[in-house]
């Protein structure tokens, strides 16, 4: 490549041929040329090598790296290792994204002179074929009110305005390397450690709030899937984000704060996924016996969490017996969360479908020529019903 390469878009892949395609078409339609795709091919067993050598041969830009199955982290840490582009992002296999993603969020940085740069996205149910929205990756609420901001600006939410994943966010090279960022190799929440380091270390940061990632859910391959294989993966990615902290010297209490408030939504999913009581047990009595406490939860007042459901879970983990805990789990509105998310896509799926029928019907030709043949009929019952009001 002559050109300067601008961006380096790191794409670890594990079985996702059936997405492959989208995914890359959808990278290499950025209307930012200048860029390279470094593809990591972690051990697939199905057609994704194959597909990466027809785009390679394609584009001279797309590059293919083959290891044997080491999970996302280390795909995308042998990435880093080949990146040539003034900047990074990592983006999934699984994913599709704007084609003036990598454009806007380049330019953004540029103009600020932000070593990360952090975008929104949309959510993509992908056995519903939904799109919804969700702030979960770009909280503006938490975002002081300037273009460039650090955990000066914001301790109490430094890591909490954004998501853990990587994908939203782009990163100078020069920073990343500077300060030996990697990911960590664990099968699950490798990511964890690498974005909050970031964040952390980060003295610029800026953000674009338009959502130019279409992030798809719900999909059986995904590299997120996991359970009880993976139970302490999050202790163990938090714990490593902690101790860094703390050797720095930088644990404050308002970044002590986001740190609580960041690890207490991810420790309760990883419970949450468990399949059989014994795992289940397992894992709350790792949590109550040693593991928060060490993470420094302790004894918080409600007050101190951002999420109110947060507290209730963990203030019953840490004060109850098992059995008590399953009592109040099992009589509490959360403990059905999967099935009511269920039953809520269901009613966004029929909703939609009534939408599009509505629409149809109002712009059909004969609904059209109805509403011109009953307009007489229906203005006249409605000055009938005025007369009647004005009479009274």
């Amino acid at each position: 490549m002559s050109r300067q390469i601008k961006v380096s878009v790191i794409v670890p892949v594990y079985n996702a041929e059936k997405y492959l395609k989208q995914c890359m078409d959808s990278i290499l339609s950025q209307t930012l040329q200048e860029i390279e795709i470094l593809c990591v091919d972690d051990g697939s067993a199905d057609g994704s090598k194959q597909i990466l050598e027809e785009y390679r041969e394609k584009d001279s830009r797309v590059k293919v790296f083959c290891q044997a199955n080491q999970y996302a982290g280390c795909a995308r840490n042998t990435g880093l290792d080949h990146a040539q582009g003034k900047y990074v992002i990592f983006w999934d296999s699984d994913d599709y994204f704007r084609p003036y993603a990598l454009e806007m969020m380049y330019d953004q940085a540029e103009k600020t002179d932000a070593q990360i740069c952090v975008c929104a996205a949309f959510k993509y149910d992908d056995t519903l074929d939904l799109t919804y929205t969700d702030n979960l990756y770009l909280k503006k609420e938490y975002l002081p009110e300037k273009d460039v901001f650090n955990k000066q600006d914001i301790p109490e939410y430094i890591f909490n305005f954004t998501s853990n994943v990587p994908w939203n966010k782009l990163f100078l090279r020069s920073f990343i390397e500077k300060h030996k960022l990697r990911f960590q190799p664990l099968r699950r929440a490798n990511d964890v450690y690498f974005v909050m380091m970031s964040l952390y270390l980060a003295s610029r940061i800026t953000t674009v709030p338009k959502r130019l990632i279409y992030y798809r859910t719900a999909n059986e391959q995904s590299l997120t899937g996991r359970s009880f294989e993976t139970r302490y993966c999050t202790v163990q990615a938090f714990t490593a984000v902690k101790n860094f902290i703390e050797e720095d010297g930088g644990f404050s209490d308002a970044i002590q704060k986001s740190f609580i408030n960041k690890a207490a939504g991810p420790l309760i999913t990883t419970l949450q996924m468990l399949n059989s009581m014994e795992e289940f047990k397992e894992v709350f009595l790792s949590y109550k016996e040693h593991d928060l406490s060490e993470l420094g939860f302790g004894n918080r007042k409600e007050s101190y969490y951002y999420n109110p459901y947060h507290y209730e879970f963990l203030n019953h983990l840490m004060k109850d017996s098992f059995e008590e805990f399953l009592f109040w789990y099992a009589v509490s509105s959360h403990a059905s969360s999967t099935d009511w998310m269920t039953r809520c896509r269901a009613a966004m799926t029929e909703r939609g479908r009534m939408e599009t029928r509505l629409n149809e019907v109002v712009s059909s030709t004969s609904y059209r020529v109805g509403r011109t043949v009953t307009w007489l009929p229906r203005y006249m019952k409605e000055e009938k019903k005025k007369r009647r009001r004005n009479k009274i």
